[in-house]
C-alpha cells in the first residue's frame, strides 16, 4: 500500500448558507507562528481558519524542522521534515521561509508531533474538516465558496510531494493534512481539485508532503487539553443495554467504539413505542415521514439474529433509538471506520485498487452469509485469517422495500443472507437549479452496505422510507 494515495470522494451534504455574513473574509484577527510569519484569518460558521498555508521552519518548541530536498532521503525519513514545491524557496537572513508559491509541504510525522501550531491554534481534525464542508454546502457549492477570492480562504494552491519524492499537481490542486492519524503509517488529508471541482478526503502515507491550515481553538478544545484522559475501561465498555433490556457487546476500532449487534429496540430512549405498520407489507409510497420498525419478514425469530429494520425517520427521530451515550452514526463516521480498516491492513489483498478496499470480510460474521465463489468476497471462505478479523460481526439482515407494484410485491423484505444494510443520519440533498427556480430533493439518505459477493463497504442512498438495520456508535 506504500506510495499509494487512497482517494474516496466525499459527496457533501447540501446545507445552504443563508447569510453572506456567515463567511467573514474581513476578519482583522491574525496569528503569528514561532518564526514570526503572520497569517490572516477568516470566520466560517463557528470556525476561524487561517487564510494561507503554514510556512514555519520550526516546531513550536523551537526545534528546527529539517528541509529535505533529496527524494530518497525524503521517502526514507520517519521524523518531521518539510520541503517546498519543486524545492522552489527562499530562506531569509532571519531564517524565515519566503516561498513564492504557497507555504511549506510537511510530512505527516511533523503533523503527528503535535508541535506545529502556535498556542491557541491547532491542525484541524477529520471531523473539523467535515464540519467546515457540511456548513458550506454541496461539493460543488463548497468548492466555489472556498475558492472565491473575496472569501480569502482556499485561494492559494500548491502541489504535493508524493511517495518517492515526486512533486505533483502544481497550482491546480492542493492537499492539506488533518491531525487525524489512522496508524503509524497513514494520516487523513483533504484534497481540493481544480480539475474535478470538489473536495476529496484522502488516506495517505505519512511520507507525503502536504500543506497545512490552522484552526483556532474553541473553549472546548482548551478545556480538553486540561482534562485527564479517560481510561480504556471508560472508553470501551464490554456491554451496553437499550431501553428494552437488550444487551449489546462492543468493539473498538481505532478511536471509535461500535456495537457488535444491530439495534433491536421497539422503543425510543424516552419509552415511547416505535410503531410498526398494520400489515408488514404495507406500501409506504404515499405515507409522509413513516416512523416504523419491523422484524424481517414479520418473523420475531429473526430479531435475535439480525436486529430490527427501521425507516430513516425512526432511526433519526429526536427521541433516539440508541441507548444513552450512543448514537446512530453519520456517513462521516462510517467513512472514518473505512479509513481505519484500510490503514491497518484489514484488506484481503492490496495488489490493485479493488484490493485496497477489500476489507468487507474483516467486518463480516463467519456464519449466515450465502456462499460466493468471488475471490475475497464475504461469502467466500478464502483468506481465513481475515474473516471477521475486527470482531464487528456484520450479519446479512436484508432490508425492506418501501414501495408497491414491483416484482417483489408491495413492501417486500429482501436479501436476508445476501446483504447487510445500515442507515446513517446523513441525508442526500440533490439540488437542481434552472433559470427560474431551485429545487432541493431530500427524499433519500445515505446507507452503507456489504454483500455476500462483495469485497468492500459500499455507500448508497435509498429512500428514507426503506427499512434498514442500524448499528450504533459510542458518543
Amino acid at each position: 500500500m506504500k506510495n499509494k494515495i487512497l482517494l474516496l470522494t466525499i459527496a457533501l451534504c447540501c446545507i445552504a448558507i443563508t447569510s453572506k455574513s456567515q463567511v467573514r473574509a474581513d476578519s482583522t484577527e491574525t496569528v503569528t507562528d514561532i518564526d514570526g510569519n503572520v497569517y490572516k484569518t477568516v470566520k466560517i460558521g463557528t470556525q476561524v481558519w487561517t487564510t494561507s498555508n503554514l510556512q514555519t521552519l520550526r516546531l513550536n518548541d523551537g526545534t528546527p524542522i529539517p528541509n529535505v530536498k533529496d527524494n530518497t532521503l525524503w521517502t526514507g525519513i520517519k521524523a518531521p521534515a518539510f520541503c517546498t514545491y519543486e524545492n522552489d524557496e527562499k530562506i531569509t537572513s532571519d531564517n524565515r521561509l519566503m516561498y513564492i508559491g504557497n507555504g511549506a509541504l510537511y510530512n505527516a510525522y511533523t503533523i503527528n508531533s503535535n508541535k506545529l501550531a502556535p498556542t491557541g491554534w491547532h491542525i484541524p481534525s477529520y471531523e473539523e474538516w467535515i464540519t467546515l464542508m457540511e456548513f458550506l454546502g454541496s461539493n460543488e457549492e463548497a468548492y466555489i465558496k472556498i475558492t472565491q477570492e473575496k472569501n480569502g480562504f482556499f485561494v492559494t494552491k500548491a502541489g504535493i510531494r508524493a511517495g518517492g519524492g515526486k512533486f505533483m499537481f502544481g497550482n491546480t490542486s492542493c492537499y492539506w493534512w488533518s491531525s487525524t492519524s489512522m496508524s503509524n503509517e497513514y494520516n487523513i488529508g483533504f484534497y481540493l481539485s481544480e480539475k474535478i471541482g470538489n473536495i476529496i478526503s484522502t488516506l495517505s502515507h505519512n511520507d507525503y508532503g502536504y500543506s497545512v491550515r490552522l484552526l483556532k481553538n474553541s473553549e472546548s478544545d482548551n478545556q480538553a487539553q486540561k482534562e485527564i484522559p479517560k481510561t480504556e475501561s471508560d472508553i470501551n465498555p464490554e456491554t451496553v443495554k437499550d431501553i428494552d433490556g437488550n444487551v449489546y457487546t462492543t468493539v473498538k476500532l481505532g478511536t471509535q467504539t461500535w456495537m457488535v449487534e444491530n439495534i433491536k429496540t421497539t422503543k425510543y430512549r424516552n419509552g415511547d413505542l416505535i410503531e410498526t405498520s398494520k400489515k408488514p407489507t404495507t406500501d409506504l409510497t404515499k405515507v409522509v415521514n413513516p416512523k416504523y420498525q419491523w422484524a424481517y419478514d414479520a418473523n420475531e425469530a429473526n430479531v435475535a439474529i439480525y436486529g430490527r429494520l427501521y425507516t430513516w425517520f425512526a432511526a433519526t427521530d429526536s427521541r433516539n433509538i440508541a441507548p444513552v451515550g450512543w448514537h446512530v452514526p453519520s456517513r462521516w463516521e462510517w467513512q472514518l471506520m473505512k479509513y481505519y480498516l484500510q490503514a491497518n491492513s484489514f484488506q484481503n489483498d492490496t495488489s490493485d485498487w479493488e484490493g485496497n478496499n477489500s476489507f468487507a470480510k474483516s467486518i463480516s460474521a463467519t456464519t449466515n452469509w450465502n456462499s460466493s465463489t468471488k475471490k475475497g468476497s464475504v461469502g467466500n471462505t478464502d483468506f481465513p485469517e481475515k474473516r471477521n478479523a475486527t470482531g464487528f460481526t456484520a450479519l446479512p439482515g436484508g432490508y425492506r422495500l418501501h414501495f408497491g407494484n414491483n416484482k417483489y410485491g408491495p413492501g417486500a423484505f429482501n436479501n436476508v443472507g445476501l446483504q447487510a444494510n445500515w442507515w446513517t443520519t446523513s441525508e442526500q440533498k440533490l439540488v437542481h437549479k434552472t433559470a427560474y427556480k431551485t429545487d432541493t430533493n431530500v427524499e433519500n439518505a445515505y446507507q452503507f452496505y456489504i454483500s455476500n459477493d462483495g469485497v468492500t463497504l459500499v455507500q448508497d442512498s435509498p429512500s428514507k422510507k426503506s427499512g434498514l438495520s442500524v448499528r450504533c456508535i459510542k458518543d
